[in-house]
């Protein structure tokens, strides 16, 4: 684990996902991109995108952000299969730091 940024005196470093991070990713995964559905769609949106996130969180490689004091404090993550970027979730207080560039692997 490296600490490859700091945000606002908080050290944040990138480890690989655990089991313990599965309900986490999948929540946020889920709720991030559903917030672009009109509520009318959200149930048939929600039906339809659920299991395509769980599958996502099975094959796909996961990286988490986390700060260095706590590697439970999930600050962001990626998903990526194949060398290719899938989704990128950056927690609200941390966005516009640059984090989702060093989840990719591109700081």
């Amino acid at each position: 684990m490296t600490s490859p940024i700091t945000i606002d005196g908080i050290g944040i470093t990138l480890r690989t996902f655990t089991e313990a991070d599965r309900a986490f990713v999948k929540d946020s995964w889920i709720r991030s991109a559903g917030s672009v559905v009109r509520n009318t769609q959200k149930p048939r949106f929600f039906e339809w995108f659920r299991p395509l996130v769980d599958q996502h969180v099975t094959l796909d490689l996961i990286r988490i952000a986390c700060t260095d004091d706590d590697p439970n404090t999930i600050v962001g993550w990626s998903a990526v299969r194949n060398g290719v970027p899938i989704y990128a979730y950056t927690a609200r207080e941390f966005r516009g730091f640059g984090l989702g560039k060093h989840l990719r692997g591109t700081p």
